[in-house]
């Protein structure tokens, strides 16, 4: 099973708000007991020899599995706001408040999931990034 440190999207139109998710890459295609990975039976009333001249009654189970995106989440390990909200907490006032955009983040959950082998997504490696947990990845550049 290759897990997934992500973004999921929550929030209203033009409003995004995203979660730190770790999730299932990849949905399992395997249908236990049919003897066919991948595949389900639609009637139970054929037998082996009918299967064999009529493909028909094998569905491909991709048709019936959710996609990786649609899956529920194993854990939340974050959320990530990316519209820059004003900081009102500065008591000076000849000083402008900066902007920030909120980024919350469970650092030991995080190095966890990447210790026992979750791959980041590359919005993702650019938060763990800025939060010091993995180091940026390299530039490549395109030789023409």
């Amino acid at each position: 099973m290759v897990l997934r440190i992500r973004l999921a999207r929550f929030g209203n139109k033009h409003q995004p708000f995203y979660n730190i998710v770790v999730a299932q890459a990849r949905p399992s295609t395997h249908c236990a007991g049919h003897g066919r990975s991948g595949y389900y039976r639609e009637s139970d009333e054929t037998g082996v020899d009918a299967m064999k001249e009529n493909q028909l009654n094998w569905t491909p189970l991709t048709r019936l599995s959710r996609s990786a995106r649609g899956a529920k989440p194993l854990e939340v390990i974050g959320t990530y706001n990316p519209i820059p909200t004003a900081r009102t907490d500065v008591p000076d006032a000849n000083v402008a408040p900066r902007s920030y955009k909120d980024i919350t983040l469970d650092k030991a959950r995080a190095k966890y999931w990447l210790g026992v082998g979750a791959q980041a997504s590359d919005p993702v490696w650019k938060l763990l990034n800025l939060a010091r947990l993995v180091e940026p990845k390299p530039k490549t550049y395109n030789k023409a």
